[in-house]
C-alpha cells in the first residue's frame, strides 16, 4: 500500500514548476489548495509564521486552502496572524509584511509573536499528508499525475 506522503508527492510534484512558469492561477483550484498548503507547511514548519512573512503576504489564500481541506484550526491560526497587520499591508508586495513587522517589533518580540499559531500549524502537519491524500483522491481529475496513474 502506498504511503500518503508518496501519493501526495507524486500528485503535486509538477505543480510548483507549473505555478512558477505560468502563475498560481494556471493551476486548478484543487491544485492550488494542495500547493499552497504544502508550501505554507514547509515554510512555517521551518521557521514559523515569522519566516513565512519574510517572503509572503498571501495568508488569506493559505487560510482558504486550509479551509478547503477542513483544517479549521489552521484556518483560524492563519487568520489570527493576519489580524496583527493593518489590511493595507496585504495590498502591497510580498516584502510589505516583513517590513511592517521589522518596524514594530524587535528580534526577541518577533521570536515569540506567532508562537500559538505556529504550534497549531505544526500540529496540523502531523496529519496533513493523510488529509491531502483524501482531498486529491476526491479531486483526482484536477491532478494530472494522479489521472495518469489511474489510466
Amino acid at each position: 500500500m502506498q504511503k500518503s506522503s508518496d501519493f501526495v508527492d507524486k500528485a503535486t510534484d509538477p505543480l510548483g514548476d507549473r505555478a512558477e512558469a505560468n502563475g498560481l492561477e494556471s493551476l486548478s483550484y484543487p491544485e492550488q489548495v494542495a500547493l499552497l498548503v504544502l508550501w505554507a507547511d514547509g515554510i512555517i514548519g521551518n521557521g514559523g509564521f515569522r519566516f513565512f512573512y519574510e517572503g509572503a503576504n498571501n495568508t488569506e489564500q493559505v487560510a482558504n486552502a486550509y479551509q478547503s481541506l477542513g483544517c479549521h484550526d489552521a484556518v483560524q491560526a492563519s487568520r489570527d496572524t493576519m489580524a496583527i497587520f493593518p489590511p493595507e499591508v496585504f495590498e502591497k508586495d510580498y516584502k510589505a509584511c516583513q517590513k511592517w513587522l521589522d518596524s514594530r517589533y524587535n528580534d526577541e518580540e518577533l521570536e515569540n509573536l506567532f508562537d500559538k499559531q505556529d504550534r497549531v500549524i505544526w500540529e496540523a502537519s502531523d496529519t496533513l499528508y493523510d488529509v491531502l491524500a483524501e482531498y486529491i483522491k476526491t479531486h483526482r481529475s484536477d491532478f494530472e499525475a494522479v489521472e495518469q496513474e489511474i489510466k
